[in-house]
C-alpha cells in the first residue's frame, strides 16, 4: 500500500506535504501542552489560588472551565480570517501569515505572569490554530495527485494526535523541573513549527488550483510541474490542468440554508448534525482537555505517563482507523467505536462508586480511561470529518458543513465549560462518576450510528445522492448496487458536473469549502446553467474552430491548444473575452449600415456563440435596435438573398407526418429533456412588415436571443422553429431566390391540422418545453392561444406580452396617481390585436385584484375603433376579441357621444388613455385637456409605431397637462421639460403598425414569463402567472422612486429584473399547484438564488478531452 502511495510523490511533493503536515503539530501542540501542564506544580502555584486548609494550589473550577473553553472563540475568528487570506492572496500568504502571527501568541503565552494573560493567550493562540485548520488540508489536498489525496488529506487527525503525543513526552520530562521553567519549555515550543514554516514556505510551490483562480494559467502548469514526477508528461500535466479548470468552473452554485431542513435534505442534515454531536459529547473532552488534572487528582498514577500512554494508543489507534476505513466501513468502525467507549465509560463510573476509590480502583480507573481514548480516535476521531463532507447534497454541502462545525463546535465549548463543574468537589463532585453520563451519551451515539448513519464505503458521491433521492434505507447503502444512468456524451457535457476523475468517498475529505474534489448528480431535469462543469467536445482541430457552441477563436488557452489539435490552426498570442469583444466591436462599429450590421452579427454567431453574447452584453442598449427590431426587420426581408447558414427547425405543411422526425434532429441521441424554449412563428404579419414567409424563422432566433440576453436561457436549450404554409407575399412568390413554399397560404383546416401536429409533436419529443406563439396573423394568434392554454404551458407575445408591459407600465402610473385597479377607468383607441390583448391584460388583472368576473371587470374598459365606441349593436362587425368590450346601446342612446374620442373622454372622464390605433395626432390637445380636467394625474400611452403613427408626442402631452401627464411610449423619445422639470419617457417599444397587429419587443417582460415558466416545468401559464408578473415589473418602476423617471426601468437592467418576474411566475405557479419540478425554494432569498443559478451567461468554460 505505502509503496502504491510513494510512487505518486517526487522530491518536491514530498517536501511540500512534510512541512504542510509538520504544521498540523501545532494543533497537537496547543491542545495537549495546555491540557498537561494544568496539572504541574508550577502552573497550579502560577494561575492557582491557595488553600489554607490543605497547604496546596489550585486552579479554581471556574478558570479551569473558561481556560479550556473560550479558547474557541479564537478558534472560530481564525477560521473565518484564515479562509479570507487563503482564497484571496494564496496558501502559501496565508501559511506566512499565521506563522508570523504564532510567533506573536507564542511570546504573549510564555510570558504569562496572570490568570488574565494566559487566558488571553490561550484565546489568541487558539486564532492561530484556527487559521491553520483553514488553510492546511485545503493545501494539502490542492497539490497531491487523486489517488492519494484522501490517504493524506486523511492524516490530519492523525499529524494532531502525533503532535499531542509529541508535547506530552516532553511535558514528561519537564514535570520533575522545579519553578516556571517546567511549563514554559513546553509553551516555548510553540516558536519551533511557525519559525520552520516561515522560513522553508517559500521553496514549496504555490497551489495550482488556486493559481488558476485568479486565472495564471501558466503559473498553475509551472506549479503542477514541480510537483508532479519528472515521469509524467506534458501531456499528462495538461490533462490535469484541464481537470481542474473543469472542476473549478463546475463549482456547484450555493443552495438556500433553508432548503438543508427540505425533503430528503432534512435527513442528511440530521446525521451530519447527529454525527458532529455525538463525537463532543461523549466526553473526548474530558480526557484530552482534564485527563491530566484528573488523573492527578486520583493520587495513584503519574499523570505525564498517563498523556504519554494515552497519546501514543490514540495514535496507533487513528492510523488504524484510517487505514481500516476502506476495508470494513464507516458503520462498524463507528459503532465499535462507540461501543468502547460505553464499556470503559460505564466501569470507569462503577469503579468511582465504592467508597473508599482504592490505588487498584484508581488504577482501573485511569485503565478505563485510556481504552476510552481507543475506541475514540480508531471511529470517531478521524471518521466524523468523512461523514459529514459525503453525506449532504452537492449544492448544499457548504451550508451543511458551517451547521456540523458549528454543532461540534458548540458541543466541544460545552463539554470544556462543564466538566470541571461536574467532577470537582464542590460543585457535583462526581469524579469519575461522570462516565455514567458520557457512557449514556455513547449508548445513544451507537444507536443513532446503527439506525441513522449510513456506510458510503466505496461510494461515489454521485451514488450517495442517488440513493438518499430513492429512498434506500441507510443500513442498506453499502449493499445496494445502482444501476449506470445512460448518459450519452453530450448530454454529460451539458449536465453541471465536475470533468474529473471518478473519486470514491472512502477517502478522506476534510469538511472545509475549498476542499471540493466531488462530482455532481446526473439525476432529474438539468439546469440550464448547463456548462458550469465545463464540456467534452467531441471534435477538435478544424471541426472545433467551426462549432459556434465550443469555438473561443484566439481565446483558447495553450492547454486546449495543445489537447484539440489548434496549434497552426490559431495566432500565437492568446487573449481574453474582453479583449475578443474589443476587437469586436470595432468591426462592429466600422460596418456601413445597420443592415451591415445585424448582418455582422449574424455572422459572429454562427461563429462563437458566447463572443456574440458577451458582445451584446456589454452594448446592449445600442446594439438592442440591431439585433431586433427594427432592423432585424430589414433582414427577414432580406432573408432569402443574404442567407447563408441555417438555423432553427424548417416544418412543411406539406410534411405533416415529418415533424416528429425532424423535430427529433434537434434532440441527443433521442433524449427528450434538451429543449427548455421553442419560439414558432407562421410569418404572417412580421414587425409591421405583413408576411414574410420562411423568413420568420429570424424572428423566432430573434426572440430567443433576447430570453438568453435578458433571463439566462441557455442557447443550447432553445429551439427556433418556422411553420411553413406558404406566403401571400406576392413580391416572395415572384422571386426566384425565396427559399419557402412557392404558393398562396394554406388556411382553414389544412392549416389547423398542421399547427396542432406541431405542437402534440413538440410536446412528444420535449415534454417539458414552453412554446412561445410569434407573429400569427390576426385571425390567428388569439384563436391559436386560447386553443392551447388550457393544455400545455404557452405564451402569444403579441397578444399576452403587449398587453403585460403595458399593464406593468399602469400599475405603475397608478401607484404614482393614487389609483386603484377596482376603480380605474381605462379608454383604448384602436382595439386591434394589441388594444385588444392590452384590454384583456387590464381586465384579468382587475378581476383578479378585486375578486370580480372577468365580464364585471370588462364594464371599466371602453375601446373606441374607427366608428366610435365599440357597442353591442355591432356584433357582426366585432372582432371575437372585441365583444368582451362592447356596450349596451342603452348606455349610450346619445349617438354623438359614442361617436368619438372626445365625447367618451369628456363622459368617462378616464384615469387612463391608450392609443394603438397607428393615428397619428389622434391625441389632440383638446382631448388630452379634456381628460387632465378630471384627474389629477392623467396616464397616457401613445403606443403605435413607427414615430411618426403616434397618437401624440410627448412633449405636447406634457405642455397640455402642465407637466401632470405620466406617459409611456412604443418608440424611443428624449426627456421632456416643463417649468425647467425634466420628465424621462418610457419606452418600452410597443410597435403597432397600420395592419393593427403588435409586435412586442417587450424584453422587460416575456423573458421574465419564460424563465420562471421553465424553472418551474410549469404545467400551464395561467393568467395570476402573468398578473403576477406584471406587478413584479411594475414594481420595479423607476417612477415609484421619481414621478419624473419613467414607468418602466431600463432594457440595461433587465437581467435583473427577469430574476423578480421569473420568482413571481414560479410563486404563483407554485400556489395554483401548477409547477411541476421539485425543490423549488420556498422562501425569497432562496428562490432567487435559485434562479440566478442556473441563468447562462457569457463566458468561456474549460474544454476537456472526451473521454468517449
Amino acid at each position: 500500500m505505502f509503496s502504491s502511495i510513494s510512487d505518486h510523490f517526487n522530491g518536491t511533493l514530498a517536501l511540500s506535504c512534510a512541512l504542510i503536515m509538520l504544521s498540523q503539530l501545532s494543533y497537537g501542540f496547543d491542545n495537549q501542552a495546555f491540557a498537561t501542564t494544568q496539572s504541574m506544580a508550577a502552573f497550579t502555584k502560577q494561575f492557582g489560588e491557595y488553600n489554607a486548609k490543605t497547604k496546596t494550589y489550585a486552579i479554581p473550577t471556574y478558570f479551569l472551565s473558561l481556560l479550556n473553553s473560550l479558547n474557541y472563540i479564537g478558534f472560530a475568528i481564525g477560521l473565518v480570517i484564515g479562509s479570507l487570506i487563503s482564497k484571496r492572496y494564496g496558501r502559501r500568504v496565508c501559511m506566512r501569515s499565521m506563522s508570523c502571527y504564532a510567533l506573536v501568541s507564542a511570546t504573549i503565552t510564555v510570558t504569562s505572569e496572570t490568570r488574565g494573560q494566559i487566558l488571553a493567550a490561550r484565546i489568541l493562540n487558539y486564532i492561530y490554530i484556527g487559521m491553520e485548520l483553514s488553510v492546511v488540508p485545503v493545501f494539502q489536498s490542492e497539490i497531491v495527485p487523486g489517488p492519494v489525496r484522501g490517504f493524506i488529506v486523511g492524516t490530519y487527525q492523525l499529524s494532531v494526535t502525533f503532535g499531542g503525543l509529541i508535547i506530552n513526552a516532553i511535558c514528561r520530562g519537564t514535570s520533575t523541573i522545579q519553578g516556571n521553567s517546567s511549563w514554559r519549555i513546553p509553551f516555548g515550543l510553540f516558536y519551533i513549527i511557525p519559525f520552520i514554516i516561515l522560513c522553508s514556505i517559500w521553496f514549496i510551490p504555490e497551489s495550482p488550483r488556486w493559481l488558476l483562480t485568479k486565472d495564471r494559467v501558466e503559473d498553475a502548469r509551472a506549479s503542477l510541474r514541480r510537483l508532479r514526477r519528472a515521469s509524467i508528461s506534458d501531456d499528462e500535466i495538461d490533462a490535469e490542468i484541464h481537470e481542474l479548470r473543469a472542476a473549478l468552473a463546475a463549482e456547484v452554485e450555493q443552495g438556500a440554508f433553508s432548503e438543508l431542513f427540505q425533503g430528503v435534505n432534512l435527513k442528511r442534515t440530521a446525521i451530519v448534525v447527529g454525527i458532529n454531536f455525538f463525537q463532543q459529547a461523549t466526553g473526548q473532552a474530558f480526557a484530552s482537555q482534564y485527563g491530566a488534572v484528573f488523573v492527578k487528582s486520583l493520587g495513584t498514577i503519574n499523570p505525564y505517563n498517563f498523556t504519554v500512554i494515552s497519546s501514543s494508543i490514540a495514535t496507533v489507534m487513528c492510523l488504524g482507523g484510517i487505514l481500516l476505513n476502506d476495508k470494513i466501513g464507516r458503520r462498524v468502525l463507528l459503532i465499535t467505536g462507540a461501543i468502547v467507549q460505553v464499556a470503559a465509560l460505564f466501569t470507569m463510573g462503577g469503579l468511582g462508586t465504592r467508597d473508599p476509590v482504592t490505588r487498584e480502583l484508581s488504577i482501573g480507573i485511569v485503565s478505563m480511561l485510556v481504552i476510552f481514548t481507543s475506541g475514540f480516535s480508531i471511529g470517531w476521531a478521524p471518521l466524523t470529518y468523512v461523514v459529514s463532507t459525503e453525506l449532504p447534497a452537492l449544492r448544499l454541502r457548504d451550508h451543511s458543513q458551517r451547521v456540523g462545525a458549528l454543532t461540534n463546535i458548540v458541543m466541544n465549548f460545552t463539554v470544556t465549560f462543564t466538566v470541571p463543574y461536574l467532577i470537582d468537589a464542590g460543585y457535583a463532585d462526581l469524579e469519575s462518576k461522570v462516565g455514567f453520563i458520557f457512557g449514556s451519551i455513547a449508548v445513544c451515539a451507537a444507536l443513532f450510528t446503527y439506525f441513522c448513519v449510513p456506510d458510503c464505503q466505496r461510494k461515489s458521491l454521485e451514488e450517495v445522492d442517488r440513493l438518499f433521492n430513492e429512498g434506500v434505507s441507510v443500513r442498506k447503502f453499502k449493499s445496494t448496487t445502482l444501476e449506470a444512468e445512460a448518459v450519452d456524451e453530450k448530454v454529460v457535457t451539458k449536465i453541471r458536473r465536475h470533468a474529473i476523475p471518478k473519486l470514491e468517498t472512502s477517502n478522506f475529505i476534510f469538511s472545509l469549502q475549498d476542499v471540493q474534489p466531488f462530482r455532481v448528480q446526473v439525476r432529474g431535469p438539468p439546469p440550464l446553467n448547463l456548462e458550469a462543469a465545463g464540456m467534452r467536445p467531441s471534435v477538435q482541430g478544424h471541426a472545433l474552430l467551426r462549432d459556434s457552441y465550443y469555438n473561443k477563436g484566439s481565446a483558447f488557452p495553450k492547454d486546449e491548444r495543445h489537447a484539440f489539435g489548434l496549434h497552426g490552426l490559431l495566432p500565437p498570442s492568446v487573449q481574453t473575452l474582453e479583449e475578443q469583444v474589443k476587437r469586436a466591436y470595432q468591426q462592429y462599429s466600422g460596418q456601413a449600415d445597420d443592415l451591415g450590421k445585424n448582418t455582422f452579427m449574424a455572422s459572429m454567431k454562427a461563429q462563437n456563440e458566447v463572443l456574440y453574447y458577451r458582445l451584446i452584453q456589454d452594448h446592449l442598449k445600442e446594439m438592442f435596435g440591431i439585433i431586433y427590431t427594427p432592423t432585424e426587420g430589414d433582414a427577414i426581408q432580406n432573408y432569402s438573398r443574404v442567407f447563408r447558414k441555417p438555423e432553427g427547425c424548417f416544418l412543411n405543411i406539406h410534411d405533416v407526418d415529418r415533424i416528429e422526425h425532424d423535430l427529433k434532429q434537434f434532440t441527443d441521441n433521442g433524449t427528450n429533456e434538451d429543449i427548455d424554449y421553442i419560439v414558432v412563428s407562421d410569418g404572417e404579419e412580421i414587425l409591421g412588415i405583413g408576411d414574410q414567409g420562411v423568413g420568420a424563422v429570424l424572428i423566432s432566433v430573434a426572440k430567443l436571443v433576447l430570453t438568453t440576453l435578458c433571463a439566462g436561457i441557455h442557447p443550447a436549450r432553445q429551439l427556433p422553429v418556422v411553420l411553413d404554409c406558404g406566403t401571400d407575399n406576392e413580391e416572395l412568390l415572384k422571386d426566384d431566390m425565396y427559399l419557402g413554399l412557392r404558393h398562396e397560404r394554406v388556411r382553414g383546416e389544412e392549416y389547423d391540422q398542421f399547427v396542432d401536429r406541431f405542437v402534440t409533436s413538440a410536446r412528444k419529443v420535449f415534454p417539458n418545453a414552453y412554446i412561445h406563439f410569434e407573429d400569427f396573423g390576426i385571425k390567428n394568434a388569439r384563436r391559436l392561444l386560447e386553443k392551447y392554454r388550457p393544455q400545455i404551458a404557452c405564451f402569444n407575445d403579441d397578444v399576452q406580452g403587449t398587453g403585460c408591459v403595458t399593464l406593468a407600465a399602469l400599475m405603475a402610473g397608478l401607484h404614482v396617481s393614487k389609483v386603484t385597479l377596482s376603480e380605474v377607468r381605462v379608454v383604448i383607441f384602436g382595439p386591434g390585436t394589441a388594444g385588444t390583448g392590452i384590454a384583456d391584460q387590464i381586465r384579468d388583472a382587475i378581476a383578479t385584484e378585486s375578486s370580480r368576473s372577468k365580464e364585471e371587470a370588462a364594464k371599466q374598459i371602453w375601446c373606441i375603433d374607427k366608428p366610435g365606441l365599440l357597442l353591442k349593436s355591432q356584433h357582426d362587425k366585432l372582432t371575437p376579441a372585441q365583444i368582451p368590450y362592447a356596450k349596451e346601446d342603452a348606455e349610450w342612446k346619445d349617438a354623438n357621444q359614442a361617436a368619438d374620442l372626445y365625447h367618451v373622454i369628456q363622459r368617462v372622464r378616464p384615469h387612463v388613455l391608450i392609443g394603438t390605433s397607428t393615428k397619428p395626432k389622434a391625441f389632440s390637445e383638446e382631448i388630452i385637456r379634456e381628460m387632465a380636467k378630471h384627474v389629477e394625474r392623467p396616464i397616457v400611452f401613445p403606443l403605435s409605431n413607427p414615430t411618426r403613427l403616434h397618437e401624440a408626442q410627448p412633449k405636447d402631452i406634457n405642455d397640455w397637462t402642465e407637466g401632470r401627464a405620466l406617459i409611456a411610449t412604443g418608440s424611443p423619445f428624449p426627456p421632456v421639460e416643463y417649468n425647467g422639470v425634466k420628465y424621462e419617457i418610457g419606452d418600452y417599444r410597443i410597435d403597432v403598425y397600420v395592419l393593427l397587429q403588435a409586435e412586442c419587443n417587450n424584453s422587460t417582460c416575456f423573458p421574465g414569463i419564460g424563465l420562471g415558466a421553465v424553472l418551474s416545468r410549469s404545467r400551464l401559464l395561467s393568467d395570476k402567472m402573468l398578473v403576477a408578473a406584471v406587478k413584479a415589473l411594475a414594481a420595479q418602476s423607476p417612477a415609484l422612486q421619481d414621478a419624473n423617471k419613467p414607468l418602466l426601468p431600463d432594457v440595461e437592467d433587465v437581467r435583473e429584473i427577469s430574476v423578480h418576474i421569473a420568482k413571481a411566475v414560479i410563486k404563483a405557479g407554485v400556489a395554483e399547484g401548477l409547477a411541476q419540478e421539485e425543490g423549488i425554494p420556498d422562501d425569497d432569498a432562496g428562490l432567487e438564488a435559485w434562479i440566478r443559478a442556473q441563468m447562462w451567461d457569457a463566458v468561456y468554460r474549460p474544454l476537456a478531452k472526451s473521454a468517449y
